[in-house]
């Protein structure tokens, strides 16, 4: 924790690591680098100085790569999908993507906690997707 939240002399190279480690056309670094992302994205979600960081650039990276669809990505996709997904809910909602599932599963409405910051790069980037042709 004290790597990220610690000082941001540390952290955001950090965080640029791992951004582009997503990239890296490696497989064995891809999910390292998810797993460190997931890592990321949970200690620093109600840290408003990494909404541009998390928000922007490492959910870009993931939506990225997954786009593309790059060889090396074979057998990740889902890890790097999560990866977008929590990424996507924790800097939208607010909520991690597993509170929010299982709230849903409980049928309980009182998971919306009142965040001072909510970052809206992932909601913008998700909107400029281009629509899927019909199939």
């Amino acid at each position: 924790q004290y790597l990220t939240t610690g000082s941001p002399d540390v952290a955001y190279p950090l965080a640029g690591s791992i951004i582009a480690s997503l990239l890296w056309p490696d497989s064995m670094s891809c999910r390292r680098a998810i797993r460190l992302g997931h890592r990321l994205a949970e200690l620093t979600q109600a840290n408003g100085d990494y909404d541009t960081l998390l928000g922007r650039h490492l959910f870009h990276a993931a939506v990225f790569s997954l786009v593309q669809e790059p060889k090396w990505l074979v057998g990740l996709e889902w890890d790097m999908l999560a990866l977008a997904r929590d990424l996507y809910c924790v800097k939208t909602l607010g909520v991690s993507s597993t509170a929010l599932m299982y709230s849903m599963a409980q049928h309980t409405n009182n998971l919306m906690h009142q965040q001072p910051h909510l970052a809206q790069q992932p909601h913008l980037l998700a909107a400029s997707l281009p629509p899927l042709p019909p199939l």
